[in-house]
């Protein structure tokens, strides 16, 4: 049966060649129509399908405090106040840790130069929140978020690299972030940039470069007007999300009484990450893969319609070959070798498409994506490609195939064919036009009724004395 394939794919390749216009022309088409929907099937897989990159993401959470007497407003934008945050690290049993962070702009300065950074004031337990370790010496720890201890940073694998060169000498050197000195204590792997992206209303299309402590004094911490920082947390193993919303909606009804009055009659929400990090762009995306796989069918039946048309030129060769004995299934055996040729080529040449086109994506990073700079091109995404390859000579070679292979023996040595195949071939060729402008009504009725957005537009709010980026 291998060589038998063999020979048919050899005998494909040798037709294909006689006829470079007819391939070439094929196989740009199935690249434009695979190259799309592997790049887009790239996104979805790294914002939809992988796991995001901490320790058992499925045990992270958001914590927000939304007000419902301010409608509208986003409920990223509802984080909790100071003294609210460490009230729920001394009441809560269902975490086993709670974090804030916020979003700053800094001026660093190190090796003589200076740059723009995106940077992050974090609690003590926040990569324990996260569960993420450094590449090189140590995370914050608890203790460096008091006040009056020595000045520290975490810096980004990136900066580590594009200010330092890798080298390993640069713990304990100093920098200055925003005019004040810090000790760099560690390196974070390559890939860590929290918060980054849609992850936080103020870190829209950022990633974060350095980690500093923040270190509040006592005043601060016991404060019910500021409220900067944005709460996650790391629900216990063994406890249910339902268990832990149930307690935070307890803690926050018991602490109503201490807010300002604009702010009472809060509502706690726990919301998981991967609700909050790629819930925005899941509808989108999924439109935008349904979009490209309408453009990968358009593909499949412009393609058919052109291996009909060759298949009728070849209706002499076809109904020789059934005067020497072969059987219809091996003349579609035999066809079907030759579409999967075309789509080898055009799936190789659609994969090199998408991955120029992903490098282009991550690039320019011409919309608020989350996550878009892990795109890439791993195992799952070369499954989808072969797969796709391999289901599009199917869609477009075997009615062609069937068509071309049923013949009328007498006919087609009387007439060279030209009569034998026009009814049958007249008939697919109408059905695959019908199909072709009906896919492509869909495609244009579906982009003009579906036009979303990827991210949150940014404008600023100010509610109380809490100013937020809302949507």
């Amino acid at each position: 049966m291998i060589e038998t394939l063999l020979r048919d794919v050899t005998h494909g390749l040798r037709m294909l060649r006689k006829n470079p216009g007819f391939a070439a022309l094929a196989v740009a088409t199935l690249a434009l129509g695979i190259g799309a929907t592997t790049a887009v099937f790239s996104l979805v897989n790294a914002v939809l399908l992988r796991a995001l990159p901490y320790r058992n993401p499925e045990r992270l959470v958001f914590l927000f405090e939304p007000v419902p007497r301010f409608p509208g407003v986003p409920l990223e934008a509802f984080g909790p106040f100071n003294a609210e945050f460490y009230e729920w690290q001394k009441q809560t049993r269902s975490f086993a840790c709670l974090a804030m962070f916020t979003n700053d702009r800094m001026n660093l300065s190190a090796n003589g130069t200076a740059v723009r950074v995106d940077g992050s004031r974090v609690t003590g337990d926040f990569f324990q929140v996260l569960g993420i370790a450094p590449e090189l010496g140590r995370a914050v720890a608890a203790d460096d978020d008091q006040p009056g201890k020595g000045q520290v940073a975490v810096i980004s694998h990136a900066l580590w690299q594009s200010r330092f060169g890798h080298d390993r000498g640069a713990l304990g050197k100093e920098l200055l972030l925003d005019a004040r000195p810090y000790r760099i204590i560690g390196v974070m792997p390559a890939g860590f940039a929290f918060p980054h992206g849609t992850e936080s209303l103020d870190t829209v299309g950022k990633a974060t470069d350095v980690w500093v402590p923040w270190a509040m004094t006592p005043p601060e911490r016991a404060s019910w007007e500021d409220g900067a920082g944005n709460a996650i947390g790391r629900i216990r193993p063994g406890v249910p999300l339902t268990r832990a919303q149930a307690e935070m909606r307890a803690i926050t009804a018991r602490l109503d009484p201490l807010r300002m009055p604009p702010f009472r009659g809060a509502e706690s929400v726990i919301r998981p990450f991967a609700a909050s990090i790629t819930g925005a762009s899941r509808r989108a995306l999924l439109i935008f893969m349904a979009a490209v796989l309408l453009v990968l069918l358009i593909a499949c039946s412009n393609v058919a319609s052109l291996v009909l048309a060759r298949a009728t030129g070849r209706a002499q060769e076809i109904g020789v070959r059934t005067a020497l004995g072969a059987s219809r299934f091996r003349l579609v055996r035999q066809l079907l070798a030759e579409s999967l040729c075309l789509a080898i080529a055009g799936g190789i040449l659609g994969t090199l498409a998408a991955f120029v086109t992903i490098r282009l994506l991550v690039g320019f990073h011409p919309a608020n994506i989350p996550r878009l700079e892990e795109t890439s091109l791993d195992w799952r995404v070369l499954l989808f490609a072969i797969g796709a390859s391999l289901a599009a000579a199917l869609l477009f070679g075997l009615f062609p195939a069937l068509s071309a292979s049923r013949c009328n023996l007498n006919e087609v040595l009387k007439t060279s064919g030209n009569r034998t195949v026009k009814g049958a071939a007249g008939r697919l060729q109408r059905g695959l036009t019908i199909a072709e402008v009906a896919l492509t009504f869909v495609l244009l009725a579906g982009s003009a009724c579906n036009s979303v957005p990827f991210g949150p537009m940014e404008c600023v709010t100010t509610w109380g004395c809490r100013s937020v980026t809302t949507s």
